[in-house]
């Protein structure tokens, strides 16, 4: 900061990032009111020792070059007395480099070993090691005020919790012997974005979703270590540094969500902006029984309504990450979700199948090595994996 303010006048270049605090939530703030108990706002600059803008690392597919760039991984362990194997997506030919939430480098040998393709953790390792029956211990208060604990499977805890028990590995893969499955869109089904794209034009893309989509347990949308952005705002991101063109990034995304409250709000929000690119994210908070009845038609609502507002938009519907498998609903709602949602056809309509995505995941790795809260938003991998997944429809050339 203090270099950057004692250039020459003219060359003074400032890049800042504002988080908003306190209530009402930072991107409901409309207007800050004055008042005698009020705080005012505070501007926070991260120290530039650790501010990292790796996002090209971060969008290299996790599928193919050289590395797989800070895989997520929770270790939780039975017993701190045995050493841990730590499941990677696929057999490690070579560890680069093993970090903790705040980016300390875990060292070989002491923390951690290569054995046989493997991540092992050994007893006294510091990597952050949880013991199952800490982790998954939920405290009940009883009516005289004191405090009893239960072993759940399900532990949902907002904010920054999960990603302070998580470490992060780059290695270089002995083989990745499988794949995502093959994207049901390409960019061909999104013409007018494609010769918008190639042309180098401008492009306003807008996010309409949950709190998947707003940003939920992105390192950035907390303050911490290493501010990764969400998933919208590194698609943004990935399209102007693929095809140059000036992109306007806008997220109408909300917290608690669903379809019917999109089918709501995307003709106000289409008919002003008249995006060239909507996507849609909506699912999570569709799986009760009542929303799943109406989801079908919510979400053809909102994609019909914001074709009334800006007939020339076009439109990529993304299905719903998983839900903690452990909750007593099961993955059948989100599951059936997806179902009808891909059978919808429109003109200028696109789909990127996220639900099966993450099926396929954690049949290779632990379901906790994904989340940012134990239960329904992505950590900073699977945000990750979700833009990588949007930039394969509309970035083709750059993910093979």
């Amino acid at each position: 900061m203090s270099d950057a303010l004692t250039r020459p006048a003219g060359k003074r270049k400032l890049h800042l990032e504002l988080k908003m605090t306190g209530k009402p939530a930072y991107y409901e703030v409309y207007k800050l009111i004055p008042g005698p108990e009020q705080k005012p706002p505070t501007l926070v600059v991260a120290p530039s020792v650790h501010w990292t803008q790796d996002w090209a690392k971060r969008l290299q597919p996790v599928q193919s070059g050289p590395v797989v760039y800070r895989e997520a991984c929770m270790p939780i362990t039975q017993s701190r007395e045995k050493e841990l194997t730590v499941q990677l997506m696929y057999p490690a030919k070579k560890i680069v480099e093993v970090i903790d939430a705040k980016g300390g480098e875990l060292q070989e040998g002491r923390d951690w070993i290569l054995r046989d393709g493997k991540l092992v953790l050994p007893v006294g390792s510091k990597a952050p090691i949880q013991l199952a029956s800490e982790f998954f211990a939920v405290e009940h208060k009883n009516k005289n005020g004191g405090v009893t604990k239960t072993l759940g499977k399900v532990h949902l805890i907002e904010g920054t919790w999960y990603r302070e028990r998580q470490m992060e590995v780059t290695y270089e893969p002995s083989s990745r012997d499988w794949k995502f499955p093959a994207p049901v869109s390409t960019l061909d089904n999104l013409p007018r974005l494609k010769k918008l794209l190639e042309a180098k034009a401008p492009v306003k893309l807008v996010f309409f979703g949950d709190s998947i989509s707003l940003g939920g347990n992105a390192s950035k949308h907390w303050g911490t270590w290493p501010y990764q952005p969400p998933f919208g705002e590194l698609v943004a991101w990935g399209l102007q540094q693929q095809y140059g063109n000036k992109i306007t990034y806008m997220n109408h995304s909300r917290g608690g969500a669903g379809a019917a409250f999109g089918a709501s709000q995307a003709a106000s929000q289409a008919g002003w902006f008249k995006p060239d690119l909507a996507i849609i994210g909506y699912g999570m908070n569709d799986r009760g029984e009542r929303h799943r009845k109406t989801y079908p038609e919510d979400l053809q609502k909102i994609i019909d309504s914001i074709r009334k507002e800006s007939p020339e938009t076009e439109l990529i519907v993304v299905t719903s990450m998983l839900n903690n498998p452990e909750q007593p609903s099961g993955l059948e709602p989100v599951l059936g979700l997806r179902d009808v949602a891909l059978k919808i056809s429109r003109p200028g309509l696109a789909f990127v199948d996220m639900t099966t995505t993450h099926l396929e995941l954690i049949k290779h790795k632990n379901y906790l090595d994904t989340l940012g809260n134990g239960a329904n938003h992505p950590n900073d991998f699977l945000h990750r994996i979700y833009a990588q997944r949007i930039l394969e429809v509309l970035t083709p050339a750059k993910s093979k």
